[in-house]
């Protein structure tokens, strides 16, 4: 008798601690920290969640270099809520298949088939895309203003002859060595567009007047 009482507080000892306990580490199945029941609402056949109240961490890291890797959720953390990231001062890397595929530097470089990249955004190979949107200091409408100066059709001529470019425009070598700034080389093209459009508009004055010339001289 006095056995099946000990027996009996024992077990209700035992299983007090169970339910205060907030971590479920099973034999099979879904492993919660923090939590006993840990959310598998896709039905993944195992599933690991560290649950905080306001956030929570999984890290991954190694003594060498004090590197830590890891997964953060917050309730709120610079506007962000979902993290991945390293803890430590290196750089994120993004891999495939164990080959690296994007790299995020310390300074917030991006580099995508490249682990170096010198740009927030620096893409080794082609990019597909529906829309671009570049944002620019100005516009070239400054061509349609009365004070610019359009270059007679004749020093233009000559410049070409001379340079074998358009003014303003860079060379085919200083493209090969340096590319191409598209938000600076869009205004200039169509600076080129504008002053082209004010030429036509001159020689179609002078056609006009032309015209008439001949017929006053026919009359």
């Amino acid at each position: 008798m006095r056995n099946k009482i000990l027996y009996s507080l024992c077990f209700l000892f035992i299983t007090g601690i169970a339910r205060s306990q907030t971590n479920n580490f099973p034999p099979s199945g879904n492993v919660g920290v923090g939590t006993l029941n840990p959310s598998n609402v896709q039905g993944w056949n195992k599933v690991l969640e560290v649950y905080g109240n306001s956030s929570a961490k999984l890290l991954v890291s190694t003594n060498l270099e004090s590197v830590k890797v890891g997964l953060f959720a917050h309730y709120n953390w610079s506007g962000a809520r979902g993290i991945v990231g390293t803890e430590s001062s290196h750089d994120l890397s993004i891999q495939a298949g164990y080959s690296e595929k994007i790299r995020v530097k310390l300074n917030g470089n991006v580099g995508i088939g490249t682990n170096n990249p010198t740009h927030k955004l620096a893409v080794n190979g082609t990019i597909q895309t529906k829309e671009v949107n570049i944002t620019t200091a100005g516009w070239a409408d400054y061509v349609f203003k009365p004070e610019y100066k359009l270059m007679p059709l004749s020093e233009l001529e000559a410049f070409i002859q001379k340079n074998g470019h358009l003014p303003d425009v860079p060379t085919e070598a200083e493209v090969m060595e340096n590319g191409v700034n598209l938000a600076e080389m869009n205004v200039k093209l169509l600076e080129k567009v504008e002053e082209l459009t004010l030429h036509l508009i001159r020689q179609e004055e002078l056609i006009k007047d032309l015209y008439k010339r001949i017929d006053s001289n026919e009359k």
